[in-house]
């Protein structure tokens, strides 16, 4: 499944990046833990950028295999809750920029696009108030809609050749 890649992948760099000790999945109803933490949500929304990439192979004569790979733009929805919400949702904007989050992008087949601005959402909670930040990163991947199709081709394996004006 797609966004549990995504997950996985992001939950570390968010764990490395910002220092926050817990990064959950969002889950609607479930009980907030005690102390700091993060809720990540990954977008059903993905968008499209540029063109697909189609890579096709010769499989034998006459049949060609092509794959098609839409280049995708995924939305995650980072929420950071008590504590230093705001700073630790800023640690985020530039964190592409550390080895390290390449690295573990790169790995998971995933590129970082940008991320959006940081909002602060500090609200009341249980007669106090609790500080609150969110932020969005746009991950960029391929997707695999469509299995190998074989098409039939005409590869041109021989041609006759005539060379007309030599003696």
């Amino acid at each position: 499944m797609e966004a549990e890649r995504i997950f996985d992948a992001v939950r570390d760099i968010i764990l490395g990046a910002t220092g926050i000790s817990e990064c959950l999945k969002t889950e609607p109803n479930a009980p907030s833990p005690s102390g700091e933490y993060c809720t990540v949500s990954i977008s059903s929304n993905v968008t499209q950028r540029g063109q697909a990439i189609i890579r096709s192979e010769l499989n034998a004569p006459g049949s060609l295999a092509i794959d098609v790979l839409p280049q995708a733009i995924t939305e995650v929805s980072i929420n950071f809750y008590r504590g230093d919400a705001g700073d630790r949702a800023q640690r985020l904007l530039q964190a592409n920029k550390l080895p390290s989050v390449s690295e573990k992008l790169f790995k998971a087949g995933l590129g970082w696009q940008r991320a959006g601005p940081v909002n602060k959402i500090t609200g009341l909670q249980a007669a106090s108030f609790e500080s609150r930040a969110q932020v969005s990163i746009f991950l960029m991947h391929e997707v695999k809609f469509l299995d190998s199709t074989p098409e039939s081709v005409n590869t041109i394996e021989q041609a006759p050749l005539q060379v007309w004006g030599l003696l």
